[in-house]
């Protein structure tokens, strides 16, 4: 993981050159500032999320939430005042 500096195309568009390879696949929701990962030859796939909890469940984002679950449970398991 690494922490992006904002949403915005330029941004994006840095950090992609930075961690992305050619012809990676790419999956996020719709925010435009992701188009920008097609700079570096990647396909993209965007998925309108707007809050619908059943895309949860999606085996687009599985591995992206699981991930992101490990990184809290490892913290707050280390992390305690």
């Amino acid at each position: 993981m690494t922490v992006v500096g904002g949403f915005r195309k330029k941004t994006i568009e840095e950090w992609e050159k930075k961690h992305l390879k050619a012809d990676s696949n790419v999956v996020s929701d719709k925010l435009a500032c992701f188009r920008a990962v097609t700079s570096a030859r990647c396909e993209h796939a965007s998925i309108k999320c707007g809050g619908n909890l059943d895309l949860l469940d999606s085996t687009d984002f599985k591995w992206v939430n699981t991930m992101i679950e490990n990184v809290k449970t490892v913290l707050t398991g280390t992390c305690t005042l």
